[in-house]
C-alpha cells in the first residue's frame, strides 16, 4: 500500500494531513516495479508459512488457507510476462487513469491544488512507462485483436480531441477550485494555465505517441480474439479458469456444464416470455422482440441518460430505504450515480463502479453508459 500513492488517495484517510506524503505522486508502471512487486509477493507467501497451517484449526485454518490459495492464485498469474492487453477498449491505465485526478483527488487548498498539477505532470511520466510495455508486449508477440485495438484507439482520440480547453483534466479542475474558499480568483485562472500547459505540452504528446503505437499495432493485427492467438496461450487459459473458478476441470469440461446451464435456464425463460405474450418462434428470437419494446429501453440521447440516472436513483432510494432490515453496518458514505464520460461512452461497457474513500470524502460512483 505504502508503494502504491493511487491506493492511499481512493482510501483516503491521510490525503492533506501532515502524513501526506503522496498525493503528488501516481504509481509506477515500468516493468521493474511489477517485478519488485513479484518479489514482495514471494517473500509474503514464504512469509505465511511461519503462522501455519500447522498448528491452526477450524476459522483460523480456514483463513490461512484462503489466503495462501489466493497469494498462489497471483503468482500463477503472474508467471505469464505477455499474457494480457496491458491497454485495451474497456480498462488499464488509458482508460482508468483520466478519471483518478478528476474523481479521487481532493482538492481542499492551494496545496492540494498544486499536488494535482504534480500528478498531471506524472500522468504524462505514466503513459511514456506503459507506451514502452505495449512495445514489449508486441515484439513479444502480444497484439490485440483489431476490434479492441480500434476500441482503444477511439477512446484515446476522443479523449484528446480539442486539446485542453475541452479536457475533464481541465475544465472539471476549475469547477473544483471555484468551491475552495481559501483559493481566489486570481489563483484559479493561474492554476487552470499551468492545468492547461500542461496537458498540451507533457500529457498531448504521450497520447499522440500511444495513439501512433496502436495503428501501427492495427496493421499487425487480425479479428480472432481467442486466447491461443498468444505466445502460451493454453497455459493462460488454464491458469484464468483455475483462478476463475478454483477448480482444475478443463476448458472443454466446463464448456460442456455451460451448456447444460443454458438448456436448463432457457426452460425457465420461456415459460417467462410466453407470459409476457411472445409465444410464437424460436426463444432467441422472443428475447430479441422483448429486448426492443419502448417499455424496456431510455432514448440514446441526453434526455434519454437523464431519466436513466432518475430510475436508478429511484431504486437505490427505494434499496436504501430497506437496508437495515437486512445489514447491521450500514456504509456512512453515499452513493453518487452518474453517465459515463462521454469520451469513453462508445468504447466503456455497460456500467462500473468505483468504491469510496474510508475517510468519507469521496462517495461510491457508479457510472452507467
Amino acid at each position: 500500500m505504502l508503494d502504491s500513492p493511487e491506493l492511499l488517495t481512493s482510501l483516503g484517510v491521510i490525503d492533506n494531513s501532515v502524513l501526506d506524503f503522496h498525493s503528488d505522486k501516481l504509481d509506477r508502471y515500468d516493468k521493474a516495479s511489477d517485478e519488485a512487486t513479484l518479489d514482495l509477493l514471494y517473500k509474503s507467501r514464504d512469509g505465511l508459512n511461519a503462522y501455519g497451517p500447522e498448528g491452526l484449526d477450524g476459522q483460523e485454518l480456514l483463513s490461512w488457507k484462503i489466503v495462501a490459495w489466493f497469494f498462489d492464485d497471483l503468482i500463477r498469474q503472474s508467471e505469464f510476462d505477455y499474457g494480457s492487453y496491458r491497454v485495451n477498449q474497456i480498462s488499464g491505465v488509458m482508460v482508468n487513469m483520466p478519471q483518478f485526478p478528476t474523481d479521487r483527488h481532493q482538492i481542499v487548498d492551494q496545496r492540494s491544488a498544486q499536488r494535482y498539477l504534480s500528478r498531471l505532470s506524472e500522468f504524462a511520466r505514466v503513459i511514456e512507462e506503459v507506451r514502452t510495455r505495449v512495445l514489449d508486449d508486441r515484439d513479444n508477440g502480444t497484439v490485440p485483436p483489431d476490434f479492441i485495438i480500434q476500441g482503444a484507439l477511439n477512446g484515446m482520440r476522443q479523449f484528446v480531441e480539442g486539446g485542453a480547453s475541452t479536457n475533464p483534466l481541465v475544465t472539471t479542475l476549475q469547477e473544483r477550485l471555484e468551491k475552495v474558499a481559501s483559493i481566489d480568483e486570481k489563483r484559479v485562472l493561474e492554476i487552470i494555465q499551468q492545468a492547461s500547459e500542461l496537458f498540451d505540452e507533457k500529457v498531448l504528446p504521450q497520447y499522440a505517441e500511444m495513439i501512433v503505437v496502436f495503428e501501427q499495432s492495427l496493421e499487425e493485427s487480425d479479428h480472432s480474439a481467442g486466447i491461443w492467438r498468444l505466445p502460451q496461450g493454453d497455459d493462460i487459459q488454464k491458469s484464468a479458469l483455475r483462478s476463475n473458478n478454483s477448480t482444475t476441470l478443463s476448458a472443454d469440461e466446463i464448456h460442456q456444464l455451460g451448456l447444460q446451464e443454458v438448456a436448463r435456464i432457457a426452460v425457465e425463460m420461456d415459460k417467462i416470455v410466453v407470459v409476457q405474450g411472445l409465444i410464437d418462434g424460436p426463444l432467441v428470437d422472443r428475447i430479441r422482440r422483448l429486448m426492443t419494446l419502448p417499455e424496456h429501453n431510455w432514448p440514446n440521447t441526453d434526455e434519454g441518460r437523464k431519466q436513466q440516472i432518475a430510475y436508478l436513483n429511484q431504486v437505490n432510494d427505494e434499496i436504501m430505504g430497506v437496508v437495515e432490515d437486512y445489514f447491521i453496518t450500514i456504509p456512512p458514505q453515499p452513493l453518487e450515480i452518474l453517465r459515463v464520460p462521454e469520451y469513453s461512452q462508445d468504447s466503456a461497457p455497460g456500467g462500473y463502479y468505483q468504491p469510496p474513500s474510508l475517510d468519507g470524502p469521496t462517495a461510491g460512483r457508479f457510472y452507467i453508459n
